[in-house]
């Protein structure tokens, strides 16, 4: 920002801006001014903040995450992919912070996109090319919060069936049983998401039954009555 309008308090820093960034070009200024919160550097030992310390200043930034907004969906996307690519840089302490409230931005971003759709839309990001933004989002988070990721592929699969997108909706299913089976080892944790895990079968099955009826409407099967095709005559 030209005019600089951060006070200069660390927690008024980060949260307490005049104005909130609505292009790509401010939120890369802003989080380049915040590197140090955001991105680890070399200098930086093991224990430099305690699980305390951490804890409190990333939720801060992960705060400031939703102030990043814009009416217009394509700068939105573009202000998303540019977060992304900063917080990506965090190492597995801070994504697990910052990315979750990214893969939330997307979803409404999603949702936004969809209602645009439905009337007279200008923007050119698809609605599919932000689910898959926000498919590898989560994909990213999960070697670090492999449960806070299953839990985000649910969501996003929600979202997809809400807004028509079947097929999306199932690869993010199918995610959230890979990441369980592969992941998610400890018994303990596998107890605690048996609640997820039967709200995943049912999300599958609904899918499934979707998909069939589908084809019954695009493939009608004959019946006794129905002519035979002609290169059976």
């Amino acid at each position: 920002y030209e005019s600089n309008p951060f006070p200069s308090p660390p927690r008024a820093l980060v949260l307490g801006f005049t104005r909130p960034p609505d292009s790509r070009r401010q939120v890369d200024s802003l989080l380049n001014f915040i590197q140090p919160l955001v991105k680890d550097v070399e200098e930086d030992g093991p224990n430099e903040l305690d699980e305390e310390e951490m804890d409190a200043e990333q939720n801060l930034i992960a705060a400031l995450i939703h102030n990043f907004r814009s009416d217009d969906t394509d700068t939105q996307y573009a202000i998303l992919v540019g977060s992304r690519k900063h917080f990506g840089q965090g190492g597995p302490r801070r994504i697990k912070y910052t990315l979750v409230p990214v893969v939330f931005r997307a979803l409404q971003l999603a949702e936004k996109i969809r209602k645009e759709e439905e009337g007279e839309r200008a923007g050119t990001v698809s609605i599919k090319k932000v689910f898959g933004f926000t498919l590898e989002t989560i994909k990213g988070l999960a070697s670090a919060e492999p449960v806070m990721a299953l839990r985000l592929f649910l969501q996003a699969s929600l979202i997809a069936n809400k807004c028509g997108e079947d097929k999306i909706a199932y690869e993010l299913v199918s995610q959230a049983f890979i990441l369980y089976e592969d992941e998610v080892s400890d018994s303990k944790v596998q107890m605690e998401l048996g609640q997820d895990r039967n709200l995943l079968l049912l999300l599958l099955l609904v899918l499934l039954l979707v998909l069939l009826l589908v084809l019954l409407v695009l493939f009608p099967p004959l019946s006794l009555t129905s002519p035979l095709p002609r290169f059976l005559v």
